[in-house]
């Protein structure tokens, strides 16, 4: 029995900031990077622990907003990548250059 494939769907960054504004790593899940999510969560947990401390008042913004914006590229990134995979295997770069031809 073949094993069932699912199709490979774009990651929408807008999609992934949001995600990651609502709650911290959730960009990162939504974009299939679960190592950095948990890495994520455990900063902010830190984070959180370091507002006892006044310094937490600081870095918790600093942390989510830097959520948010690598959920955004690294959503695009995977969009790319996803996007060069596609091309045909035979192609070269010289064959995916247009034909200009100059008339004097």
């Amino acid at each position: 029995m073949k094993p069932i494939e699912f199709p490979k769907t774009d990651k929408n960054p807008a999609v992934a900031a949001i995600l990651s504004s609502f709650f911290i790593g959730l960009g990162q899940a939504y974009n299939g990077e679960i190592a950095k999510a948990v890495i994520f969560l455990i900063l902010y947990a830190i984070s959180i622990f370091l507002t006892f401390f006044l310094i937490g008042f600081v870095t918790t913004p600093i942390l989510w907003l830097w959520s948010m914006v690598d959920a955004y590229r690294s959503s695009q990134k995977i969009n790319q990548a996803g996007a060069a995979s596609q091309l045909p295997s035979d192609a070269s770069p010289s064959s995916l250059v247009m034909n200009v031809q100059v008339r004097e």
